[in-house]
């Protein structure tokens, strides 16, 4: 980050304009990681994350440097953001309910105070005080996390969620979810449909169509970006449930680590970390060639 970036995130919005917009920041309810991740196992309801890159392509400011805007894009996150069906759970970042701010470290709650100062109008005219969302960050509890001895249970709640169950895992080329640690180790059966890496809302229907041959009593795992958002919404209307699960392997793999900061991992694709998008198939993968059932080019 530049100096004058620096200076603008901390000096500006932190000590400047939070100190006036916390005040009016509407008082929205947002469940913690394991809290979440019961009323999922509870009611096996699917799941969409919203993150800064959806809201910053709601806002019409920008995304996430792998997915280019469109106005049919964000349409349909708009749609995700506006949905009420009861079998899909919204989740908003935690550190929008700000009393749970504290959880995170300096960094992270830096961060997400000049994205509330940013996205202020937005967030204010459209998050709901009558609605509990679920926690964006429950596939993040590491490395953010000022308290990362919670992340061992959060994971072991998700592998709950996992086991004995036959996984289909939609997600971008060289994710490659699960693959080299024991993340989905209890799963009855694990089958792969990848889609690209960059700008995959491009292939969209195509993705939707792979993911339609699905049987019915499986569990989608999506890893895809702003573009897992409207395809687990779509999904979920056709009786599936779909989980967003984006960034979870990777913090599993910093967590396994013992790392304090982000850092590439072999054979996978960190879109966070400039190396990190240098893959280099340095890990075995005859097992995860196996379970791909179809390419999206």
């Amino acid at each position: 980050m530049g100096f004058l970036n620096k200076f603008k995130k901390i000096y500006f919005w932190v000590y400047l304009v939070w100190p006036i917009i916390k005040n009016f920041f509407p008082k929205i309810k947002v469940l913690s990681s394991i809290e979440t991740l019961e009323k999922i196992r509870k009611t096996n309801c699917s799941c969409v994350r919203l993150g800064d890159g959806e809201f910053g392509i709601l806002k019409g400011v920008g995304g996430p440097g792998y997915q280019k805007m469109s106005v049919h894009l964000r349409k349909a996150l708009l749609e995700v953001l506006t949905n009420t069906d009861q079998n899909v759970l919204l989740c908003v970042p935690e550190p929008f309910d700000i009393e749970k701010m504290t959880a995170y470290t300096k960094r992270a709650r830096y961060h997400w105070i000049a994205i509330i100062c940013k996205f202020f109008p937005y967030l204010r005219q459209n998050l709901r005080q009558d609605y509990e969302y679920g926690n964006t960050q429950m596939t993040r509890p590491y490395i953010d996390q000022h308290e990362k001895s919670i992340a061992g249970q959060i994971f072991n709640d998700f592998k709950k969620i996992f086991f004995a169950r036959d996984i289909v895992i939609v997600e971008g080329e060289k994710t490659r979810f699960g693959v080299g640690n024991d993340l989905l180790s209890g799963a009855k059966t694990i089958r792969r449909i990848e889609a690209p890496a960059k700008n995959a809302f491009e292939k969209y229907d195509l993705i939707l169509q792979a993911s339609n041959k699905i049987p019915k009593d499986a569990l989608i795992l999506v890893a895809l970006g702003p573009a897992a958002k409207p395809l687990i919404l779509d999904l979920s209307r056709k009786g599936y449930q779909a989980l967003d699960v984006g960034h979870l392997d990777i913090e599993y793999e910093w967590f396994l680590r013992g790392v304090t900061k982000k850092i590439p991992i072999p054979g996978k694709y960190v879109n966070e970390l400039k190396k990190g998008r240098e893959v280099r198939d340095e890990i075995n993968l005859s097992q995860y060639n196996a379970e791909i059932i179809e390419r999206i080019e």
